[in-house]
């Protein structure tokens, strides 16, 4: 793959995955590096060049010290040398500096031949086009050769004319206040790009205080793979938990008011009646029906809102659940149920009430779903990690697609509408969150030709012999 790709553009696919699979703290690294880097570099061409700029003689300087050469060169052509004392002490006086007009012979010692440029005797100050050094507090002599050759101005730079008046100034704001500035743009920089995730973070916070659970914020910043990111992910995942707990919620309060009505339908058929005997029958019945759907309900919202972890018993299944069939046997004398059990360790930090409630729930349900001549069946067996209850009718089965429905709340299947059979269709989603609570987990499967395989799978258990029973 990699030889299939230009070289050029491998390494910005390469470079660019990398700076997009960082972290935060490494986004952050990087950047104040990069920053550092360019601002050192950029502080030092700057300083660099401003430094050269400010190096230099002023052009008019340059002119005027051009100008005194002229004039000196016209005295000494004309060969008074006390009016050239006297010009020089008076500029000398004037800038306050040191001034001369020397003559120069030079002679090679020795012939030499020299380049194209004529050899003018040499200098004996600093060239006036050359730049005057920032740092050194005494100012350098200038030589500025007259036109009579031989004759050279010698003076030392006036005061007046020194380049860079301004460069300590500009030298302590480029080292002060040019860092501050940018030290508060790399801030300004990191502040907004990783305010900008907040800031959609506080509106989608505004908008489910408003009811809006839809919001999803996550694929505005997923190519951001950070922890920002990893945040919006998780506030995505808590408003989908949030809306659908409150949906539940919504549901069970429309499905237990629903429940209700019909209870207090027919309490209120009853009392229209003239025959005390069987209203205060059907009252009661009517109570205990409304009773036991009030406490479903209710351990169903605790289970579902407090989702509490029930680890405070130790459960031996095997005589538990050999019970819990008899007890089905009694209930149902004219169903053939079996069980092969094996004989394992007493499970620990569990509950022995949630447990025996889930499975008789569960057997009873086979039980009233299996034709009489049919067999259930209930397993209980070691599977790698985990031990696993199965109970096995030979019922009507459940269609696929509410497969995952038969464990919510108050849901029942067109044929089991009946409350002689179905009941309140709390049973299930019951037993599932008090197996959860447990730690274990429940799932339905169906079998063939027919018939529905209910599995409780609780956490690891250490497998003793074995025991079969057959009625």
């Amino acid at each position: 793959m990699i030889a299939k790709l230009p070289y050029r553009l491998f390494m910005e696919r390469a470079i660019g995955y990398t700076v997009f699979k960082l972290r935060l703290f490494g986004k952050i690294n990087l950047c104040v590096a990069v920053f550092i880097t360019a601002f050192y570099w950029l502080l030092t061409e700057v300083n660099n060049a401003a430094e050269t700029q400010f190096s230099y003689i002023a052009e008019k300087h340059i002119k005027q010290l051009k100008e005194l050469a002229t004039q000196a060169n016209t005295i000494v052509n004309s060969g008074d040398r006390e009016k050239l004392q006297h010009w020089k002490d008076q500029l000398s006086q004037k800038e306050n500096t040191l001034v001369a007009v020397i003559h120069v012979d030079i002679k090679d010692t020795v012939a030499t031949q020299w380049d194209s440029t004529p050899y003018d005797g040499g200098y004996f100050g600093r060239p006036i086009q050359y730049p005057i050094h920032l740092y050194h507090s005494e100012n350098p002599l200038m030589d500025i050769p007259l036109a009579t050759k031989g004759y050279h101005l010698l003076i030392r730079l006036p005061q007046r004319m020194r380049p860079g008046a301004f460069w300590n100034e500009l030298y302590f704001i480029s080292r002060t206040f040019l860092p501050i500035i940018f030290a508060m743009l790399v801030s300004y920089v990191l502040y907004r790009y990783l305010l900008s995730p907040i800031q959609k973070l506080e509106r989608a916070t505004r908008r489910y205080a408003e009811g809006d659970f839809g919001t999803k914020i996550y694929p505005k910043v997923a190519h951001r793979q950070d922890e920002i990111s990893d945040l919006a992910n998780s506030f995505d995942d808590m408003g989908e938990k949030v809306s659908e707990a409150i949906a539940q919620q919504r549901q069970l309060i429309q499905d237990i008011s629903h429940e209700l009505r019909t209870p207090l339908a027919r309490i209120q058929l009853s009392l229209d009646s003239h025959q005390r005997d069987e209203v205060i029958t059907r009252v009661e019945a009517e109570v205990q029906v409304m009773k036991k759907l009030v406490e479903g309900a209710l351990t169903l919202a605790w289970l579902e809102n407090e989702k509490p972890t029930l680890n405070k018993d130790t459960v031996d299944l095997a005589p538990l659940i050999e019970s819990i069939v008899e007890d089905a046997r009694f209930e149902f004398p004219k169903h053939s149920i079996i069980y092969h059990l094996n004989t394992v360790d007493p499970l620990k930090n569990s509950s022995h009430l949630a447990l025996s409630q889930s499975i008789e729930n569960i057997i009873r349900n086979a039980c009233k779903y299996t034709p009489s001549d049919k067999q259930i069946e209930v397993r209980l067996r070691q599977d790698n990690e985990q031990l696993v209850i199965e109970i096995n009718d030979q019922g009507p089965g459940i269609p696929e697609s509410q497969l995952d429905n038969i464990f919510k709340p108050f849901f029942r299947l067109e044929k089991s509408r009946d409350r002689s059979q179905g009941g309140f269709g709390l049973g299930l989603a019951l037993c599932k969150r008090q197996i959860e609570a447990c730690g274990g987990t429940l799932s339905a499967q169906n079998r063939m030709p027919n018939g529905l395989k209910m599995k409780i799978s609780l956490p690891k258990c250490k497998k003793r012999k074995s025991l079969s029973q057959t009625n």
